[in-house]
């Protein structure tokens, strides 16, 4: 027995007394979790594709084996190595550790996208690199043989006489001057930094001294690269996020493709999106007002936020700003991504973010109430209070169950700091009709 003040309690009701003190602070614990994440509900379930390694930075997407899945690219800066993950492509397989290639050495990596280089049929990886490496580097798949085989795999750096000594953040393939072959464009970051494409030669391509190496445009700390075609002509520009000064260059811009009766070799036009001097970060594209052309979400620090610009007309050139609150309780503004995540029929946005340490949530998704030009945004979990470092977002159905998946990396938590690594977060799917918000 045990006594209550001058009442005698047999122990079957001392432990009904007990259970429910059990349950009262479990639901304080879990309310006042919530309350710090500012009631945005419960995180959704996380599945490491890889961890161990140190610095995972970003995550890329490409079918490399054909078959039907879209592969994975990974650098890892701290670790200096760029790999690929083959998407099992069925459940549960998806939901554990995905079979690696190793690529190869890539010294402090920032950026790793897929494309066949060469154009031997095999997709190659190209690695953007910072810090005192400062090449872009390209891996190269073996051209016979196990594609799987990671020592047969061979690295080759574009040369310090062709692109210069310049730190590179981000990379895309694209055949600039429309030629039949696959060109590369990247972006850096700091002292001298460009955008640039590298042109590739019509043959012996697995010897980069042959590639040539064009400006774009000058560059603060390049974020995001995007081809699209942005006024209409038929040709794709591109799309930048910069969040450095470097001159006035600071924002979201797009630099008008010349062609084709200017010179694709030299300058291009800049044309800002968002207004000069903004710290843009992962920027995305997509029709947020339904009017049939593309505008651009933009998060932004300093303060942190989530900006939306307004295409105005088919030129380009004209936008109007709107501005989303930033959610409470998070981390710094890093990334978004826009898709239809509860399967209403509206775009929503996923969030990430860095310096997103206990209890700060590092990534959430946002849905409007009444219309996209909501100033608040309704804010709903997806990582809970694990992970400090987030990066680049993909939305992919990696369940196969119709609904977005998030994926991204997270490079810098827990106690030895290698990050939680390259995951994915599984919707929880929504039934539009009896989904609760």
């Amino acid at each position: 027995m045990c006594r209550n003040g001058d009442r005698i309690i047999t122990p079957r009701v001392c432990d009904l007394i007990y259970a429910k003190w059990v349950v009262v602070l479990g639901l304080a614990v879990l309310f006042g979790q919530q309350s710090l994440a500012g009631g945005r509900g419960v995180a959704w379930p996380v599945h490491v594709i890889d961890s161990g390694l140190s610095g995972g930075d970003g995550v890329r997407l490409l079918d490399v084996d054909n078959d039907g899945d879209l592969d994975l690219a990974v650098g890892w800066e701290q670790s200096g190595v760029s790999r690929l993950y083959l998407n099992p492509g069925c459940v549960p397989e998806v939901r554990g550790k995905w079979p690696v290639i190793g690529c190869g050495a890539a010294p402090a990596v920032e950026d790793a996208m897929m494309a066949d280089v060469d154009g031997d049929g095999r997709v190659d990886v190209v690695s953007c690199t910072e810090g005192g490496n400062k090449r872009v580097l390209v891996h190269f798949a073996p051209i016979r043989g196990d594609y799987a085989d990671s020592a047969a795999w061979s690295t080759a750096e574009f040369p310090k006489n062709l692109a210069g000594d310049r730190k590179w953040m981000f990379a895309i393939a694209l055949d600039v001057d429309e030629d039949g072959h696959l060109d590369i464009v990247a972006g850096g970051k700091g002292a001298g930094s460009k955008v640039a494409w590298f042109e590739s030669p019509k043959r012996n391509k697995r010897d980069l001294s042959r590639w040539r190496f064009h400006e774009m445009s000058n560059a603060g700390w390049i974020m995001s690269v995007i081809a699209q075609d942005m006024d209409g002509d038929g040709d794709r520009d591109i799309v930048v996020s910069d969040r450095r000064p470097e001159g006035w260059l600071e924002g979201a811009r797009w630099l008008e493709n010349p062609a084709p009766d200017g010179d694709q070799r030299g300058l291009w036009t800049n044309h800002f999106i968002s207004e000069p001097g903004d710290h843009a970060d992962f920027m995305d594209l997509a029709d947020m007002d339904g009017d049939g052309d593309l505008d651009a979400i933009v998060p932004c620090k300093d303060p942190d936020r989530i900006d939306w610009y307004e295409r105005l007309d088919a030129s380009g050139v004209n936008w109007t700003k709107h501005e989303i609150a930033f959610p409470p309780n998070m981390g710094r503004s890093k990334g978004v991504r826009v898709g239809d995540i509860d399967l209403d029929g509206q775009l929503d946005i996923v969030l990430s973010c860095a310096s997103a340490s206990n209890p700060l949530s590092g990534m959430v998704w946002l849905e409007y109430e009444t219309s996209v030009l909501d100033a608040v945004w309704i804010e709903h979990e997806i990582s809970g209070a694990d992970g400090s470092k987030f990066d680049r977002i993909e939305l992919i159905d990696l369940d196969g169950d119709g609904d977005l998946d998030a994926m991204t990396t997270e490079e810098n938590f827990g106690d030895d700091s290698l990050g939680i690594g390259v995951i994915w977060y599984e919707n929880p799917k929504f039934d539009p009709s009896t989904a609760e918000r």
